[in-house]
């Protein structure tokens, strides 16, 4: 556990096995049990549950803001599933978005370390390290497997308060809502669920400036059929 930033803290626990075949590998721990014995046990990985609160995150071109949240992150290195809630609050998404999602990637973890003490910040560049080993000894053993995956089970997104979404000189909302992610988390096959509400916000088209009326209500209702294509009623 950390404290970052002027008021976040981060703290991490648990245990999650190299792959699904437990008795055959070593799992990546982060440990603080009470009970010695479950921690020297290789066949007990509860998963690793990770607490946030009030982070300051900043992803170059796509995010800015406090990030608060538990997520229970299951499976395996190969085969990763995330579960849990997360909250974005007093701060903007970019539509514009990362070209390149290495590089937000990069700015993510950038973002984070640098905030990050000596110790923490060891501790999370050995288990990129180690992540990386593990998967890249797995598939030169198994090059007919199927490669690493990202799964959401039931993962809780929320919006708000004082979130805003906006494109550069477009458009400028201020968001706030819940929705449920399901499935391979990748733009093409995760399914979200739940419905986001523009609260106020403005659209402006160089000749011409529009603003969200107060007597709509205002929304994106996301269905898993139609994963990030939502259906918007302004």
């Amino acid at each position: 556990e950390d404290r970052i930033g002027r008021k976040g803290y981060l703290r991490l626990d648990g245990a999650i096995p190299a792959t699904s075949n437990v008795e055959k590998e070593v799992a990546l721990t982060m440990v603080s049990y009470e009970e010695e014995a479950e921690s020297k046990n290789p066949s007990y990985f509860p998963g690793v549950e990770i607490k946030m609160d009030d982070l300051e995150m900043k992803v170059k071109g796509a995010f800015s803001g406090l990030m608060n949240g538990q997520i229970h992150v299951g499976g395996s290195l190969m085969h990763v599933e995330l579960g849990g809630a997360l909250n974005f609050s007093h701060g903007s998404f970019a539509l514009s978005g990362v070209s390149d999602e290495r590089a937000s990637l990069s700015s993510t973890s950038q973002s984070l370390n640098s905030s990050l003490s000596a110790e923490m910040e060891q501790i999370f560049s050995r288990a990129r390290k180690g992540v990386e080993s593990v998967r890249k000894a797995y598939q030169d053993q198994n090059p007919a497997s199927t490669s690493s995956s990202l799964v959401c089970k039931s993962l809780r997104v929320s919006l708000g308060p004082e979130m805003k979404v906006f494109f550069p000189f477009v458009l400028n909302f201020t968001v706030a809502g819940d929705l449920e992610m399901n499935g391979v988390a990748e733009p093409d096959k995760i399914q979200p669920s739940g419905a986001l509400y523009f609260v106020n916000g403005d659209v402006n088209l160089v000749a011409t400036q529009m603003y969200l009326s107060t007597e709509q209500q205002n929304r994106a209702v996301f269905v898993p059929e139609q994963g990030l294509d939502p259906i918007v009623d302004v």
